[in-house]
């Protein structure tokens, strides 16, 4: 079982924020505050913001320092065209502070009511749930999916490119293996 946290940047509206449910069925724990983060662990952003996706590579250190998701707003998240301005850019400074190992996710498309097929834009369950399966813990992506009647189909949904991306052997692999999929 792979240890999971949500960054909560306070941005989401309550009654539809996935990475509070998460917390609230004891899969994930809060991290309030940048401090709160674990040192090593992966923090998944999306790209431009990593230079690295995230692999079966990473597997051990998932297994060692958790995975964190942040818990934000996609309105507020991206900011410009350059990704200047949005939660991203502005977290990336605090992100070398405390050493985390920040990952993008490879293409998917999300099934969540609010970002359904708008390719990327995954809810915090969808990404923390993509991640998991890629570093091999499929069962554990699949049981925190049921949470939620919309979520199990985003597996259905991203069967091809999950099973994919985690046989690849490296990061540089799921970037070629993406390419398929756009």
């Amino acid at each position: 079982m792979i240890n999971l946290a949500v960054l909560d940047l306070g941005e989401c509206a309550p009654s539809k924020c996935t990475g509070q449910k998460l917390v609230h069925m004891g899969y994930a724990r809060t991290v309030a505050r940048m401090a709160g983060l674990r040192a090593g662990t992966i923090v998944l952003v999306p790209s431009p913001h990593s230079e690295l996706t995230l692999s079966p590579s990473d597997r051990e250190t998932a297994i060692r320092h958790g995975i964190t998701a942040l818990d934000c707003s996609w309105n507020k998240a991206e900011g410009d065209r350059e990704g200047r301005g949005g939660t991203f850019a502005k977290l990336r400074s605090g992100l070398r502070k405390r050493r985390a190992v920040t990952r993008a996710l490879p293409f998917l498309m999300p099934v969540n009511p609010v970002n359904y097929g708008h390719a990327l834009k995954l809810s915090t369950l969808e990404a923390l749930a993509a991640a998991v399966y890629i570093v091999g813990n499929k069962e554990q992506a699949g049981r925190m999916l049921n949470i939620y009647k919309w979520a199990p189909h985003f597996l259905e949904m991203n069967k091809e490119p999950l099973e994919d991306y985690a046989s690849a052997k490296d990061s540089k692999q799921v970037v070629e293996l993406q390419a398929r999929y756009f």
